[in-house]
């Protein structure tokens, strides 16, 4: 039954965590998490999440929560390219 209930929670927690990432432009946010393009140091494909990386802070995305994640993969790699090409 505590397995149940902890199963349960984490899929409500990821779902939450989900909702709240915000992907532009300028950069990903997460609550009151901000990463801008420019300062980004580190892109990892671990698992089914992306982990990006600057300047001691991190924030994990699941692309497949997103309507179309190839597209959402493929933005986070031209933003990232763009600014290392800077």
């Amino acid at each position: 039954m505590a397995f149940a209930i902890l199963a349960i929670a984490g899929s409500l927690y990821s779902v939450y965590s989900a909702a709240r990432i915000r992907v532009t432009r300028c950069g990903i946010s997460s609550g009151k998490k901000q990463i801008k393009w420019d300062s980004v140091t580190k892109i990892e494909t671990i698992g089914y999440g992306i982990h990006i990386y600057a300047a001691g802070k991190k924030i994990v995305i699941s692309p497949w929560a997103y309507q179309d994640p190839e597209e959402l993969i493929s933005f986070i790699r031209v933003q990232f390219q763009e600014q290392a090409n800077k």
